[in-house]
Order: structure tokens, then C-alpha cells, then sequence
């Protein structure tokens, strides 16, 4: 699936660079997410 998205993004750069890279922001987000909500568990405990 990565290599896929890599190697689309070299051949169709607009289209498929901009989903890769929406893709990797939505990743980010959902692990800053995941780390606050596994540190305000924490910090209650």
C-alpha cells in the first residue's frame, strides 16, 4: 500500500502527492490523539 502510493506519486505527482500527504497528516493526527487521550489516562490514574 505504501510503496503503491510512492510509486503513484512519482507517476500522477498532483493527484496521488497530495493524498500521501493528507494521508500521512491524518496518521499524525491520530497518533497525537491516541498519545493525549494514553496521557490524560495516565495522569488520572
Amino acid at each position: 500500500m505504501l510503496s503503491f502510493l510512492i510509486l503513484s506519486c512519482l507517476v500522477l505527482p498532483h493527484l496521488s502527492c497530495s493524498f500521501f500527504h493528507w494521508f500521512l497528516r491524518f496518521l499524525y493526527t491520530l497518533f497525537e490523539i491516541i498519545f493525549e487521550l494514553i496521557v490524560v489516562f495516565l495522569f488520572l490514574l
